[in-house]
């Protein structure tokens, strides 16, 4: 029968609903508090699911991750509460060769390492086998087979490759063959020769001794499953019939109910959860963070995706006793904490540099890969030291100047990286800043939309940074990103939303504020008879985002000496009150419009100009508005979608007869304001 952890693993991948699957991850997590020996089983079992294809999937995998990691304890050997090692027993990990960013080079990486796509491309290729009877399926088969395998006709024989190792089975034959009693297992020939350890690396004798300590589970394990009612799962089954095993165990499961029944299960524990299985006085997460490092450079991107994120929930609860081992004292336990964060960081680094999967939903593009692993960087940032964060921004920093000359990805990647890095470590800023800074205005002039987007949000956590720790780069900042919002009108350009809440975040400070004040006098560019009008064709943008973020930026700059206020922006704000939808936008448009009455008497608003906006007011519903009588923001001869054309001709079936209501009843208010 099915246990509950079966059912609710289950739920994961065929939940009806994302919220459904999120709960099923938060009650494996609650498991793993109500039995905290539980961990390796769970591990495994949600790792099933973290390369699935599915994306809704992977998310809930990724979850119970997290849901699992909230409930095991911080792991730290040096504690009083942990009771240290009598000896140091030899383990795999003290002779795993680390990474470093010493031996990090983004050239040598571009060069020679395989570039990351959305897979291999094998699903797309035609086997050529429809319409063939079944000796030339065969007959093709192997020929493919040999084609895979590197080896040619004349090293490989019929007796390394039957017929019947490719051919597939009729149901009947299978389970003929499932009924015949499978022959015992033979033990190991004694006179076995001998490896030579010393002349295999550091991973393969890491192998040998997981290999091992597998056959010797195989051997120590108590049988407990002696009903005929186990079936495939019977302790008596040999390994070599039931597949590789590790060996058998107990499986208790609480049943719902008045009688508190509970249901024991002889179960066997896969090879992946002994994987996942540490020796005492390790980090309990280190089988795990193994494979993990390994997913990140899979061929197919769903298992990058989800090895990424995580990395990410393990990083984020447990990243202060990665490496970390009883036996050893505080200054090593954090040396050995640098030496796996700093080895992980170089292989997230790597993928930055070597990924290229992409995609684009609406106004910008989609980078699963780069923008998880970019968020487990962050997260292993959280718990390096100085040093370190300081040599991965170096390292994020030549994938940038890489990408100027390079592939985009490359430079996308190592600005999404930096942004979360100083956005996660606020308090090495001042240290952060200057390289953050110089790749990102550098960045924010690029040709590449995309480009500019990641960079406008690289410098978002920095704003407050830059007031105080590099004001004399300032107006460089202020600059840039005026000049990356002019190529920015189109509707599909995605760096106008992050650019417009860049220049919001910087004119919040009065520093800014000032500085692009005296400016103007003597610099036109910074004036604001040229600012202001730049941002008219972003207050009916097609995007939310966009026109959400204009006005923010609108309302920074109103409190600027001189005010912003003149007749065009007057009637554009009215125009907003009118034609907007969004309750949001909206009421940032009444905030914007009560900013501006105190000088709207010098605007210049003539009786013209008012009659129109009290005949727009008053249309019926139902009628069309005269487009006679609305301002167009955009510059002549741009074109792109009406977002208002819903409104404009009072379309009811589209726009709900309340919101038009409101909308005019809140566009009179305004003008009876004025």
């Amino acid at each position: 029968m099915t246990t509950r952890l079966d059912r609710l693993v289950a739920l994961l991948d065929s939940g009806a609903t994302p919220v459904v699957r999120a709960t099923a991850a938060r009650q494996i997590g609650g498991i793993q508090r109500q039995h905290p020996e539980e961990l390796f089983r769970l591990l495994s079992r949600v790792y099933e699911y973290i390369g699935s294809k599915s994306w809704d999937t992977r998310i809930a995998a990724a979850q119970a991750i997290e849901a699992i990691a909230k409930e095991v304890p911080e792991w730290d050997p040096n504690s009083d509460d942990i009771k240290p090692a009598a000896d140091k027993t030899e383990d795999e990990e003290d002779d795993i060769e680390y990474l470093n960013f010493g031996q990090f080079n983004v050239d040598s990486v571009i060069r020679h390492g395989r570039l990351l796509l959305g897979s291999a491309g094998r699903e797309y290729e035609d086997d050529g086998l429809e319409g063939l009877n079944p000796a030339q399926r065969v007959a093709a088969q192997r020929a493919q087979m040999r084609k895979r395998l590197g080896i040619g006709a004349e090293f490989l024989g019929d007796d390394l490759l039957a017929d019947e190792d490719i051919a597939v089975k009729s149901p009947l034959a299978n389970a003929a063959a499932a009924k015949r009693k499978p022959e015992p297992a033979s033990e190991p020939k004694a006179e076995e020769a001998q490896i030579d350890m010393s002349k295999l690396s550091a991973r393969e004798r890491n192998r040998l001794k997981r290999k091992a300590r597998l056959e010797g589970s195989k051997k120590k394990k108590v049988d407990v499953g002696t009903a005929s009612s186990a079936g495939p799962s019977s302790s008596s089954t040999p390994a070599s019939a039931a597949g590789p095993v590790v060996g058998s165990a107990v499986s208790v499961t609480e049943q719902s109910g008045d009688n508190a029944a509970i249901v024991v299960e002889a179960t066997r524990a896969s090879n992946r959860e002994a994987v996942f299985a540490i020796s005492a006085g390790r980090w309990a997460f280190s089988g795990l963070a193994a494979m993990l490092s390994v997913d990140l450079f899979d061929a197919s991107w769903e298992v990058r995706h989800g090895a990424g994120m995580a990395l990410r929930e393990v990083l984020k609860h447990h990243g202060f006793g990665a490496g970390r081992a009883a036996g050893f004292s505080a200054e090593e336990n954090s040396r050995r904490n640098q030496l796996f964060l700093e080895d992980l960081c170089v292989r997230l680094c790597c993928v930055f540099a070597l990924d290229r999967f992409g995609d684009f939903v609406s106004d910008h593009v989609v980078a699963p890969v780069r923008e998880t692993c970019a968020q487990a960087l962050g997260a292993a940032s959280q718990w390096a030291a100085q040093a370190l964060v300081q040599s991965t921004q170096a390292a994020l920093l030549q994938l940038i100047a890489r990408g100027e000359t390079g592939p985009w990805e490359v430079r996308h990647a190592g600005l999404s990286a930096m942004r979360y890095v100083v956005a996660v470590r606020r308090d090495l800023a001042p240290l952060l800043a200057g390289g953050a800074l110089d790749a990102a205005l550098g960045a924010l002039r690029a040709a590449d939309d995309d480009v500019r987007a990641v960079a406008a949000e690289t410098l978002l956590p920095l704003a407050d940074t830059l007031v105080t720790c590099q004001p004399h780069r300032l107006l460089d900042v202020v600059g840039a990103a005026w000049d990356a919002l002019s190529g920015s009108i189109d509707d599909l350009a995605a760096a106008a939303s992050a650019v417009l809440a860049l220049l919001a975040r910087l004119f919040t400070h009065e520093e800014v504020r000032s500085a692009v004040s005296a400016a103007s006098i003597t610099d036109a560019r910074f004036s604001q008879s040229v600012l202001v009008p730049q941002l008219y064709s972003f207050l009916r943008h097609a995007l939310l985002g966009v026109r959400r973020a204009a006005l923010q930026t609108l309302l920074a700059m109103a409190k600027m000496t001189g005010g912003v206020c003149n007749a065009i922006l007057l009637r554009l704000v009215f125009q907003n009150i009118l034609l907007e939808t969004d309750n949001e936008v909206r009421a940032l448009s009444r905030d914007l419009w009560t900013k501006l009455l105190p000088d709207a008497a010098q605007a210049g608003l003539g009786v013209d100009i008012l009659g129109s906006m009290f005949a727009v007011a008053c249309t019926p519903i139902g009628s069309s508005l005269a487009r006679s009588l609305l301002l167009d923001p955009l510059p002549h001869g741009v074109t792109r979608h009406n977002v208002d054309a819903p409104m404009l001709s009072q379309d009811l079936g589209l726009i709900p007869r309340d919101m038009v209501l409101r909308c005019r009843v809140e566009a009179a208010a305004a003008l009876g304001q004025l």
